[in-house]
């Protein structure tokens, strides 16, 4: 957690949010800013974060979480309810379910799976298969 923290106050000091659209099979579930995008099949992440309470690794779905605009004092903020699970409340916090998402960003964002860096892109796709995920990044042209 105190590398995840650290992290934070690093990229918060030259905070300019991506743009965001998300889709699933061709629907637009969200556009706009983005402070943080989430896509889980489990509620939490980074040590223990409850970034997706509702999530289900059982139920066929994955959560996306989208936490939208945030200035750096918001983004200070949000970060204690993201932590204990109570941030679903807010305005500027959205959530979505469906087999399979799809991220394009209006810039190449950086992404991980598990904790472990995966290519940086600007367009992750995300699907659910049997006892697992499958996550790709590809920058569109």
């Amino acid at each position: 957690m105190p590398r995840y923290l650290y992290a934070l106050t690093l990229e918060l000091g030259g905070l300019h949010l991506p743009r965001l659209r998300l889709e699933s099979m061709g629907e637009l579930l969200y556009e706009g800013p983005a402070l943080l995008a989430a896509i889980m099949n489990g509620p939490t992440y980074a040590g223990g974060m409850r970034i997706a309470p509702m999530a289900d690794p059982h139920d066929g779905y994955l959560s996306a979480i989208v936490l939208g605009r945030f200035s750096r004092a918001g983004a200070l903020g949000i970060l204690p309810r993201v932590m204990l699970g109570r941030h679903m409340n807010h305005p500027e916090v959205y959530h979505f379910s469906a087999p399979a998402l799809t991220a394009r960003f209006d810039r190449p964002v950086p992404a991980h799976t598990d904790g472990e860096l995966i290519e940086i892109s600007d367009t992750y796709q995300v699907e659910l298969h049997k006892g697992g995920m499958y996550v790709a990044s590809r920058e569109t042209p």
